[in-house]
C-alpha cells in the first residue's frame, strides 16, 4: 500500500507549467492546459473538439507567443502541440529528432526553440520542425523568448551550471545586462551584494526565468527541491532585488510530498505581477505591490528562520496575506480556476495519505512479528518437544523474572531519558539501549543466576536437550549427567568498559530492543565433557551449543561448584559463576579443544547432513540483495539490519530517479546516484561479511573433523 502510493503521487499531474503574455496567462493543471487573463478570470482550455478538453499525458512546458498561441511540451509522448489563439485547431509539430523525457519550448514567429534537459541539448526548430542549429547545455530548464528595444534573445536556465544564457534569433550567444547581474549574484562574485542590495543568500539551484521589456526574473532555489525565491533584475538598471518566495507556506499533506518540486515555473504578466506555479502545493500563487509589481526586499536572506517568522497556510492564501514588506500573496484565479487546483490537491493528498499510513502500517506488522519472533526465541518453540512433560516456568520463577524485568525497564527508562535529554530522540533510543543492556547483562543475569530455583536449569536441559526434546543431544556409550547449572560469565574490567562503549553504537531501532532481553549460560556437566550454551532468558538455547571434551589429567567435578575456572592450550582462562546453593567452591579444570554442535540435530558440526551454506551461494545471495545470505546462515539480526538498509537506500534512489524520469523535477542524476554508490558499498560489506562467516562456519567443521579424528587415538 505504502509503495502504490508513493508510486501514485508523483504520477498525480497538478500545475507544473506556466508562462504568461499578451494578458494571457496558460497553465496546466493535471492532464489538461487551461489559459485565463491576467486577473485569473478562465477564459477557455484548450480543446480537441468542442467540449472535449486535450487530455496530455504529462505537461512539462507551455508557452504563448506574441500572437496568442499556445504550444504545450508533452513530455510522455516526447510531442509538441501547437494551437490557436482561441485554443482550438491542436495540431502536433513535426519534429526529426525527438526530445527525451523532459524538455521545454518556447515560441518567436514561425521559429521555436526546444530545450532538451535530458539531452543537454538547446535546439532551434523550423516551423516544420527540422532542426537549424543545436547548442550544448548542461540541463537546460527554463526557457522564455524576450522581444524589447534592444532586440529578440532567447534567455534560459543553464540548471547543471546554476547561471542563465542569452542567445539571439539564431541561437548566438550575445550579452544581456539582467542575465550577467543575475549571474554574478548566483557565483557570489565580488559586488554580488551591493547588485542585490541584501547579502546574497545561498542558492544552489537556477529553476526557471521569465522576461518582459520592463523586467527580467529568475526562480533561485536553496537547494533541488524546489524552495526557491525569486529574483527580479530592472533591465535599466541592472540591479535586483528579491521580490517572491515559497518558504514560508504549508499546506496539508504537502510537507510529505518531498519528492514533488515546491516551485516548477515562474511569470511575468503584463502589469508585472509574479506568478509561481507550485506542484507540492497545486496551486498557482500571485505577487503583486499596490502598484501591481510587487515589492523588493521580500526577504533579506531568505533563511527558513526569518521566512518561519510570518508563516501562512494555503487556506490563508485564498483570502490573500500581505507581506511584511507589502507585497500581497494570494492563489491565483476565479472560484473555476481555484477548484480545479483543490480538486488536484485532494487526490495528491489521498495518496500521501496512502503511503504514510501504509508506512505506518508496515512498521506496526514489523515490531509486531520481531516482539512475535522474540517470543518465539525465548520460549524455544521451535525446540521444545511436545511430549516433555515439564514447564518452562515453575514455582518461585515468576517473582525472579518480575523483578529483573524492573530493573531493565529502569536502567532504559533512565538511559532514554538522559539520551533525550542531551542528544534527541536517536539519543533516547541509545540510551535505552545501553543502559538496559548493560543492566540486562551485569545486574539481572546474575540476579537470575542467584534467585532461579536449582532445578530451573535441570528443566531447561531436559526440555532442549534431553532425551525428549525436538533436537535431543546425542550422548556417548557410559556417558551420565553429573549436574546442570544457570551461569554468569565473569567479565573484566577491560572488557566492561568496552562493552559499555560498544552498547551506544546501535545499527537500528530493533536492535536496541533485543539488547534488553539478559542472555544467560547454561552448563552441564558429564563425566566424558563440559556443554556449555547460551540461552535466553526462560533457558531456550540461543546460538551454537559447545561441547568441550574433559582433560585426561584434569577430569569433571563430581558436583556442582559454586564457580567454574576453564584452562585449555592455546587460550586465556575462562571463568564462570553458577547458581544454585551449597557449591563446592571454585574448581578449576582444564578441557580439550571445543566441539561446535550442530543447531539442528546437536551433532558435530561436519559430521551430520545439515551443512554450512556454501561460500558461492553465500555469495551469490548477498549479490542478490543485502541481508539474504545472512537471512540463510539464520543470523535473522544481521539479516534484517542489511535488508533494511538496502530498501532504504533504493527507495531514497527511486524517490529520487521517478519524479525526475516523469519529468516532475529537473534532472539531477547526483540525486540518486548518491544513494545506488551506498547502496553498492552496502553490498560488498554484506557480502564480505557473509563470506567471513561462511568461512568461520566451515572452519569449525574441519576443527571438529580434525578433533574428532584425534579422539580415538587419545582414548587408545
Amino acid at each position: 500500500m505504502a509503495t502504490y502510493g508513493a508510486i501514485q503521487e508523483p504520477k498525480v499531474q497538478s500545475v507544473m507549467a506556466l508562462d504568461a503574455r499578451g494578458g494571457h496567462v496558460a497553465f496546466s493543471v493535471g492532464h489538461e492546459v487551461l489559459v485565463a487573463d491576467e486577473d485569473g478570470r478562465l477564459l477557455f482550455t484548450l480543446e480537441k473538439a468542442p467540449g472535449q478538453p486535450w487530455a496530455f499525458a504529462e505537461v512539462s512546458s507551455v508557452s504563448l507567443d506574441d500572437e496568442g498561441r499556445i504550444t504545450v511540451a508533452d513530455a510522455n509522448r516526447r510531442s509538441l502541440v501547437r494551437f490557436e489563439a482561441d485554443g482550438r485547431l491542436g495540431a502536433p509539430v513535426p519534429l526529426d529528432d525527438l526530445p527525451r523525457l523532459s524538455f521545454e519550448s518556447a515560441t518567436s514567429g514561425a521559429k521555436l526553440v526546444v530545450a532538451d534537459t535530458m539531452a543537454h541539448q538547446l535546439r532551434l526548430l523550423a516551423s516544420s520542425g527540422r532542426t537549424l542549429k543545436s547548442r550544448r547545455i548542461r540541463y537546460p530548464n527554463g526557457i522564455t523568448a524576450l522581444q524589447s528595444s534592444e532586440g529578440f534573445r532567447w534567455i534560459v536556465a543553464e540548471t547543471g551550471m546554476v547561471r542563465a544564457r542569452a542567445f539571439d534569433a539564431e541561437l548566438e550567444p550575445v550579452d544581456y545586462g539582467p542575465v550577467k547581474t543575475l549571474n554574478t549574484i548566483l557565483a557570489r562574485e565580488s559586488g554580488a551584494s551591493a547588485l542585490l542590495g541584501a547579502p546574497v543568500p545561498r542558492w544552489k539551484e537556477l529553476l526557471d526565468v521569465a522576461a518582459t521589456p520592463s523586467a527580467f526574473a529568475a526562480a533561485t532555489c536553496r537547494d533541488d527541491s524546489g524552495d526557491c525565491s525569486v529574483v527580479r533584475v530592472d533591465p535599466r538598471t541592472n540591479k535586483a532585488d528579491i521580490v517572491a518566495d515559497i518558504g514560508f507556506i504549508s499546506a496539508a499533506g504537502a510537507e510529505d510530498s518531498d519528492g514533488i518540486l515546491q516551485l516548477s515555473e515562474i511569470a511575468l504578466t503584463s502589469s508585472g505581477r509574479v506568478l509561481v506555479a507550485s506542484p507540492r502545493l497545486s496551486t498557482i500563487l500571485s505577487f503583486e505591490g499596490p502598484g501591481g509589481p510587487p515589492t523588493g526586499g521580500f526577504c533579506r536572506e531568505c533563511t527558513p528562520e526569518e521566512l518561519g517568522q510570518a508563516p501562512a497556510t494555503l487556506d490563508q492564501l485564498e483570502a490573500g496575506v500581505s507581506w511584511r514588506n507589502g507585497t500581497r500573496v494570494s492563489v491565483f484565479g476565479d472560484p473555476a480556476v481555484r477548484q480545479r487546483f483543490q480538486q488536484k490537491r485532494a487526490a495528491r493528498n489521498f495518496y500521501v495519505r496512502l503511503q504514510r499510513w501504509g508506512q505506518r502500517g508496515t512498521v506496526a506488522i514489523a515490531i509486531l512479528l520481531l516482539i512475535a519472533f522474540g517470543l518465539i526465541r525465548q520460549m524455544g518453540v521451535d525446540q521444545r518437544g511436545s511430549n516433555v512433560g515439564y514447564k518452562q516456568l515453575i514455582r518461585g520463577d515468576g517473582r525472579a523474572l518480575t523483578s529483573a524485568l524492573a530493573i531493565i525497564l529502569a536502567a532504559a527508562g533512565v538511559g532514554s531519558l538522559l539520551g533525550y535529554e542531551f542528544v534527541g530522540w536517536g539519543g533516547a533510543v541509545g540510551g535505552a539501549a545501553a543502559f538496559g543492556g548493560l543492566a540486562s547483562r551485569y545486574l539481572v543475569v546474575p540476579l537470575l543466576v542467584r534467585r532461579r530455583r536449582q532445578d530451573a536449569a535441570a528443566v531447561a536441559y531436559e526440555m532442549f536437550l534431553g532425551a525428549n526434546a525436538k533436537h535431543p543431544l546425542p550422548t556417548n556409550p557410559g556417558e551420565s549427567l553429573y549436574w546442570v547449572r544457570f551461569a554468569s560469565a565473569e567479565v573484566q574490567l577491560r572488557q566492561l568498559i568496552g562493552d559499555f562503549r560498544e552498547s551506544f553504537q546501535i545499527e537500528d531501532p530493533l536492535e536496541a530492543l533485543e539488547r534488553l532481553a539478559p542472555r544467560l549460560v547454561l552448563a552441564a556437566a558429564t563425566n566424558k565433557r563440559l556443554i556449555i550454551t547460551n540461552t535466553s532468558l526462560l533457558g531456550t538455547p540461543i546460538g551454537t551449543v559447545v561441547s568441550r571434551e574433559w582433560d585426561p589429567q584434569s577430569g569433571p567435578p563430581p558436583v556442582p561448584p559454586s564457580s567454574l575456572t576453564l584452562f585449555q592450550k592455546g587460550e586465556g582462562e575462562r571463568r564462570f559463576n553458577l547458581g544454585g546453593k551449597g557449591g563446592s567452591g571454585e574448581a578449576r579444570v582444564r578441557t580439550l579443544a571445543p566441539v561446535y554442535l550442530c543447531q539442528r540435530c546437536r551433532r558435530a558440526l561436519g559430521t551430520c547432513e545439515h551443512r554450512p551454506v556454501g561460500r558461492w551461494i553465500t555469495g551469490v545471495l548477498a549479490l542478490l540483495l543485502p541481508g539474504l545470505a545472512q537471512l540463510v546462515q539464520g543470523r535473522f539480526r544481521g539479516a534484517r539490519v542489511a535488508g533494511m538498509a538496502g530498501m532504504g537506500l533504493l527507495s531514497q534512489a527511486f524517490h529520487e530517479f521517478g519524479p525526475q524520469h516523469w519529468g516532475i523535477i529537473p534532472a539531477n542524476p547526483s540525486a540518486y546516484q548518491k544513494p545506488m554508490v551506498a547502496y553498492a558499498v552496502l553490498v560488498m560489506t554484506a557480502l564480505v561479511e557473509a563470506v567471513i562467516v561462511a568461512n568461520r562456519e566451515h572452519g569449525r567443521c574441519e576443527s571438529n573433523r580434525r578433533e574428532l579424528a584425534r579422539a580415538p587415538r587419545r582414548a587408545a
